[in-house]
């Protein structure tokens, strides 16, 4: 496998790329690095876990279709030919020879590949947890029961949506406010929960401050209330460094 990888000016200088957080950027230029020479990688938890990447970073990168996800965990980088080229003599073939099969290539950019998997005609390709480029003739009768709808907004009451805003005003980064609201909802009947949440939220802001931490690397809303992050202690101090900028310098 070759040892260098290079990237596409077309794809990283794209506006849907550069409005991605640094972190997610920063996700996409390590699972790059480590893909097989087709841009198959067997392992993204492990680059996540020694980057420090959350969830949400994985969630945009796939919502933004700059990866493709398998249900095996497998992932594919979707701009890989425009990224990379490698002789035919010198390719290491992918050993994800399933996911493979499960792609196609519409210009050098891979894409959601169709299957047979009935004799009713039955054709989908199942990508990660969504099913991507479904089309069936088969309709299950009993599908739409089973399936519970996410609460929308207008689905919480009035008062939990009104004390929610409240401290959602003063977070620093306003990514997956619905997310948040649910996360909110589950602990709001706690006496005392909001002025836990908010002197939390104060908190926070002062090591952000303090720490001189990029706004690519403050937790988006979504990750802080459901990792109920008020109950975190922060270190305020002029010398505080981010757990990212450590790891990075350990390893320089």
């Amino acid at each position: 496998m070759a040892e260098r990888r290079m990237f596409a000016k077309t794809v990283i200088d794209s506006d849907c790329f550069m409005e991605m957080p640094a972190s997610a950027q920063a996700l996409y230029f390590h699972l790059a690095m480590r893909a097989d020479d087709e841009g198959f990688l067997n392992a993204p938890r492990g680059v996540m876990k020694r980057l420090g990447s959350s969830e949400d970073d994985m969630r945009v990168l796939i919502a933004k279709r700059f990866i493709l996800p398998f249900e095996s965990g497998i992932i594919v980088i979707r701009h890989w030919k425009l990224h990379n080229w490698i002789r035919g003599d010198r390719l290491q073939e992918t050993a994800c020879k399933a996911e493979k099969a499960l792609v196609i290539e519409d210009g050098n950019v891979y894409e959601p590949g169709v299957r047979q998997v009935s004799d009713k005609c039955q054709t989908s390709v199942s990508i990660g947890k969504v099913r991507l480029g479904e089309v069936s003739t088969h309709v299950d009768p009993e599908a739409n029961e089973t399936k519970k709808p996410k609460k929308k907004n207008r689905d919480f009451p009035a008062h939990i949506v009104k004390r929610f805003d409240a401290l959602w005003a003063v977070y620093p980064r306003k990514d997956g406010r619905l997310p948040a609201l649910r996360a909110y909802a589950k602990v709001a009947d706690q006496p005392g929960i909001d002025e836990a949440i908010k002197a939390g939220i104060e908190r926070y802001n002062k090591y952000l401050a303090s720490a001189g931490t990029e706004y690519g690397y403050i937790k988006m809303g979504s990750t802080w209330f459901n990792q109920h992050s008020w109950e975190d202690e922060y270190r305020i101090g002029t010398d505080i460094k981010t757990k990212r900028e450590k790891r990075y310098e350990s390893i320089i």
